[in-house]
Parts: structure tokens; C-alpha cells; sequence
């Protein structure tokens, strides 16, 4: 018999585990027979009682098993090392809140079932305010045009084949952006559009200055544009210096405009003196960028096939 883990990352939410155990539960028993399905905990350091509800929970659950870090270590950092250390044939990661609603885990098994490595949600629709909406649309233009590959995986609930598991296994290079990772290391994937809803219990922990950290790293992660920006600009001030110059030699002895001493050779050394700091910049970058992209395509997945077809 195959076996799940249901893996969910949580920081003070003592007020939402029985209750997303609760919702679990009415799903589970469809697989009874089929699959042990095993509930992981990852508990990032948290500082109500969410550790002593888990741990008196699977005193009377041998489905329910608590992972407990030394310090928050952040949710992804978390998520990644939880799903490390799982030994089943597949995992599904949900959080905890249950904004992600449980009834997509049937779907991720069906899709599973059917062959696909690597499921993950997609979000249609979200109940959340008019600014943050604002700010994503803002990121995801910002994101197309640095990343020539974008992330189209978002946080929340996904679910991963041991293929896939054993690939981060051997790899084994974190990226604070997940979902940067998972793009590289899955294959034969595929995306599951639902309705994102409001937590019942509790406060969000995820706050506006994670969302900026979370956009910073999706915006860097996987990608060495932002290192080119100082190649771009370099050549650009050089360009302006080298019609300033063109501009200040015809004023000055075809058209007998007169300038204050030192002025146009001032403004000219500074702009190629800029243009060549930023351009020796780039080069650095560039040399940095190539380094990091050899090293983030250590994490793709390959698959080999035999004569047969078989993977």
C-alpha cells in the first residue's frame, strides 16, 4: 500500500489544527485500503501552545507526527526540509489555515494517479484587499519582464511525487524561493485553478513586509537580469558622454557657442568615468550571474528513457 504524507507548516496556529485535521478527516477514509495517508507538522518555533495541541494530538494518533524546528527558520525554509525527510511515495503540502481548501487533495491524487509527477494549485480568484491585488499584478509585470522564464507554481498547496523528492534529495541546494525550485526540478507537472477563501481561525502570519521579501526573491530567484542592469546603464551613460562630447565640440567651434571653463571636459570625464564603472560592474556580474546559473541548473530534473520508452 502506497503511502501520502500531508504536510502542513505552521507558526502559532493553535487555533486552526484541529480544525484542518477535522476537514482531512473527511477525506481520508475515501483512500482507506488504498493509501496510508500520514499527517506531518512542521512547527517552526512557535510561541503559543501549538506544539503541546500537536503533541497531545498524536499521543492518541499514530497518523499524526510533529516535526519541530530549533528557531524559525521562515515557512519555506520549513516546507523544504519537511518534505526532505519524508519517506513516502508522495507528498501534498497544504497550509494550515486551510485558505486552500482540502478537497483539492482528491484532485492532486487523481492527477497523480494518472501520471503526473507534480501537482500544484492555481489560484482563479482571492478574497483579499484592493491594494494587494494592485501590488501583484504590479509584481507578476515586473516578474516578465526580469525573468524569461516565470514561475507560473505559487505558494500553498502542492503535491510531489518521490521522483521529484529524490531529484531535491540529490540536489540539494534550498532556494528561499520555492516555487523557483520546484519549477526546475519538476517535469510531466500540472496546475489546478480554484477559489482561494479567508481563513476561519486566527491571523495571518504572513505579513506586508513578508510579501516584499517573498517578491524580492521571486524576482531574483533563478534569473541574472537585475546583474545586467549595470551593463545597460554603463553603455548608456557612455553614449550620453560621447554625444555630449559631439554636442560640445560642434557649439563651441562651428556655432561659437561660448562655455564657462571646464565645464563640457568636467561633465564629459564624469559621464565616461560613471559609464565605465558601471560597465566593469556588469562584467563582474556577469561572471557572478553565470556562476549561480550553472549552479540552479544542477537542480533540473533529467529523465532517461530506455530503448522501450520506459522512463
Amino acid at each position: 500500500m502506497k503511502k501520502i504524507d500531508i504536510l502542513c507548516p505552521v507558526y502559532n496556529e493553535s487555533e486552526n489544527i484541529l480544525f484542518f485535521i477535522s476537514e482531512f478527516d473527511r477525506i481520508i477514509p475515501r483512500y482507506k485500503g488504498k493509501y496510508e495517508i500520514t499527517f506531518y507538522f512542521a512547527d517552526n518555533c512557535s510561541t503559543d501552545n501549538t506544539l503541546d495541541i500537536l503533541k497531545e494530538i498524536s499521543k492518541t494518533r499514530p497518523d499524526v507526527r510533529v516535526i519541530s524546528y530549533a528557531k524559525n527558520y521562515g515557512v519555506m525554509k520549513s516546507i523544504y526540509t519537511g518534505i526532505l525527510n519524508s519517506r513516502s511515495d508522495a507528498v501534498a503540502v497544504f497550509d494550515c489555515d486551510l485558505q486552500d481548501p482540502p478537497e483539492l487533495l482528491e484532485k492532486y491524487i487523481d492527477l497523480w494517479e494518472s501520471g503526473y509527477s507534480f501537482v500544484y494549485g492555481m489560484r482563479a480568484s482571492r478574497q483579499e484587499s484592493y491594494l494587494l491585488t494592485l501590488f501583484r499584478i504590479a509584481y507578476k509585470k515586473v516578474e516578465r519582464y526580469v525573468n524569461p522564464n516565470p514561475v507560473h507554481i505559487e505558494s500553498g498547496a502542492w503535491f510531489l511525487d518521490n521522483e521529484i523528492i529524490d531529484v531535491m534529495r540529490k540536489n540539494n541546494n534550498f532556494d528561499s524561493y520555492l516555487p523557483g525550485l520546484l519549477s526546475r526540478v519538476s517535469y510531466n507537472s500540472i496546475g489546478v485553478p480554484y477559489d482561494r477563501v479567508n481563513r476561519k481561525y486566527g491571523t495571518s502570519k504572513f505579513n506586508i513586509a513578508a510579501y516584499f521579501s517573498y517578491a524580492r526573491d521571486g524576482l531574483l530567484s533563478g534569473t541574472i537580469t537585475p546583474l545586467r542592469i549595470s551593463i545597460t546603464v554603463g553603455l548608456t551613460l557612455f553614449v550620453f558622454s560621447l554625444l555630449s562630447s559631439i554636442y560640445f565640440f560642434l557649439a563651441k567651434f562651428v556655432l561659437g557657442i561660448q562655455f564657462s571653463n571646464g565645464i563640457a571636459a568636467i561633465l564629459i570625464l564624469m559621464l565616461t568615468l560613471f559609464s565605465f564603472n558601471f560597465l566593469i560592474l556588469g562584467i563582474f556580474g556577469e561572471y557572478l550571474g553565470r556562476i549561480y546559473l550553472a549552479k540552479t541548473h544542477q537542480d533540473e530534473a533529467i529523465i532517461l528513457f530506455d530503448s522501450s520508452g520506459q522512463k
